[in-house]
Order: structure tokens, then C-alpha cells, then sequence
């Protein structure tokens, strides 16, 4: 009777011992099981902010929304051609009711798109959503469910984009540093010429790019082949293919690198280029 009692007391402390070393070393939030257990964890009062930024033009693999100004206001080109920017607006909080006010519009959905054409002129503009929901009161007793916000966005001219400029790089394989140029020129020749002229210095839609084969003498004039947004180039792989590739430039403060294929994809000949360099005052 005796050496059973002892043993029931051996096997309460063993297990009490085992609960208590499980539990010391149960860390998560998330575990109702874990002493730190916070059922509110990862919740949020119910809230209306949300996202927006203008689209690229076809499906870039690396491209995300841009969120701050827009370089592609809509208007007419000195061809009398309409142009502008795609832009989409998406709320982050799911399953409740959604009251956009954009211009004199009211849109009912999460996430939506709209095309700035000529309404879309250079200028300040702002989005409001209004999202209600039946809010978590265990968690936010002070939430009644009910959440405004309003964002500003900018409309500016493609010829203003910030990466715009000369450029002083270096492409990798190469030992003497070049300069390439990316103008907001629209010229003459189509692609990839030596002899063209400029026929519009402030282009509201095209991109001029100067020495992106490291030639010294290449121009390729694109409006399709690519997608520029403030501080960086999204990169078709090349002037003569429509197939999205990751090629980009991107300009951080003065400094400038790329990665892209210039080439013909159907004839097999793409080759990479590579570079890093610093803006040129």
C-alpha cells in the first residue's frame, strides 16, 4: 500500500513536471494550449484603407502597384490620339460593404479600375472609401464598425518622370564606363537607329532610350516595348518582342542600375545586358 502511494506520488510530480516544461517552452500566441495565448492576436478593428496605383500596360512579373504620384496623365498627343493610365483602387479589409467616392462616381465594389483619360489632367485628385462591417466586439468593444478614409494622388506628365536624364554607368564585362540616356523624346525612327531626329522633346507618352547595347550609338524610341513609372523601367525583351521579360532600370536617389535582353527572341539572339552608374547634373 505504502510503495503505491509513492509511486502515485513519483507519477503526479513526473507529470506535473512534463506539463510544466511543455508549457514554459509553448510560446505562441496563435495555440490556445501556450500560456501566451491571445485570442485577439492578428485582428484588427475594422478599417478602410486601401491601396491604389497605376497599371502596367500588359503582365510584368516583377511589377507592383505604385502608390505615390502617377506619370502618365491623360490628355491628347500632338497627333490629336487620346492617351492615360489605367489605375486601380483596392480596399485591404474583406467581406463588408464598400462605398467608394471617386469624382462625382460612386462605386460599390472592393476593387475596381478606371481609365484617366482626358479627364485625367495633370493635377491633385483624391479617392474616398467608407467601409461598415459587424465588427469583432470581443476584441473591440470600442469599434462600431465604421471606417472612413481619403487619399490624395497625383496626375503628372510622362516627360516629368524623375528617371529621365544622362547617365554615367559601367556595364558589367565592360573596363571603360559610357553614357546612356533616357529621354522623354519622340523620334523619328521607329527603332534602334543612329540618324534620327527629334520630334518631340516633351512626349507625353513615348521613351526614348540612348546606348542600352552599350554600342555608343543605339537609340530605341518605344511606347509598347515598355512601361516607365517614377523611378524605374519595366523591359519587354526586346524592341521586336511582346513577350514580358523581368528586364528593368531602376533609379535609387542618383544612383542607377539595370538588367534586361536586347535581341531578337524568335531569331535566338537576345543577350543580357547589365549595368550600375550615377546620374549626370
Amino acid at each position: 500500500m505504502k510503495n503505491t502511494y509513492y509511486m502515485f506520488i513519483l507519477l503526479s510530480v513526473f507529470f506535473l513536471a512534463i506539463g510544466s516544461c511543455r508549457k514554459k517552452h509553448c510560446h505562441d500566441p496563435k495555440n490556445p494550449e501556450c500560456e501566451n495565448y491571445d485570442p485577439c492576436f492578428g485582428k484588427n478593428p475594422v478599417t478602410a484603407d486601401f491601396i491604389f496605383g497605376g497599371l502596367a500596360p500588359i503582365d510584368y512579373p516583377d511589377y507592383t502597384m505604385c502608390t505615390d504620384t502617377i506619370f502618365m496623365s491623360g490628355g491628347e498627343d500632338r497627333r490629336g490620339l487620346d492617351y492615360g493610365v489605367v489605375m486601380k483602387f483596392q480596399a485591404l479589409e474583406p467581406n463588408a460593404k464598400y462605398t467608394w467616392k471617386l469624382g462625382a462616381e460612386t462605386i460599390n465594389e472592393k476593387e475596381f479600375e478606371r481609365w484617366f483619360i482626358k479627364s485625367g489632367l495633370p493635377g491633385v485628385y483624391q479617392a474616398t472609401l467608407i467601409v461598415e462591417k459587424t465588427p469583432d466586439a470581443a476584441c473591440f468593444p470600442k469599434d462600431d464598425g465604421k471606417d472612413t478614409i481619403t487619399k490624395k494622388f497625383t496626375l503628372m506628365p510622362h516627360y516629368q518622370l524623375p528617371i529621365m536624364g544622362k547617365y554615367k554607368v559601367l556595364f558589367e564585362g565592360s573596363k571603360d564606363s559610357t553614357i546612356i540616356e533616357i529621354q522623354p523624346w519622340e523620334i523619328s525612327s521607329a527603332t534602334q537607329f543612329k540618324n534620327y531626329k527629334i520630334v518631340d522633346s516633351a512626349s507625353v507618352r513615348y521613351t526614348t532610350l540612348i546606348n542600352f547595347q552599350n554600342k555608343r550609338d543605339t537609340v530605341t524610341h518605344f511606347l509598347f516595348d515598355g512601361f516607365p513609372t517614377g523611378n524605374h523601367i519595366y523591359l519587354f525583351d526586346s524592341p521586336s518582342s511582346y513577350n514580358p521579360h523581368s528586364g528593368r532600370v531602376d533609379l535609387n536617389g542618383e544612383a542607377i542600375t539595370g538588367s534586361y535582353h536586347y535581341g531578337n527572341s524568335f531569331w535566338n539572339t537576345l543577350v543580357k545586358y547589365s549595368f550600375k552608374g550615377r546620374k549626370l547634373k
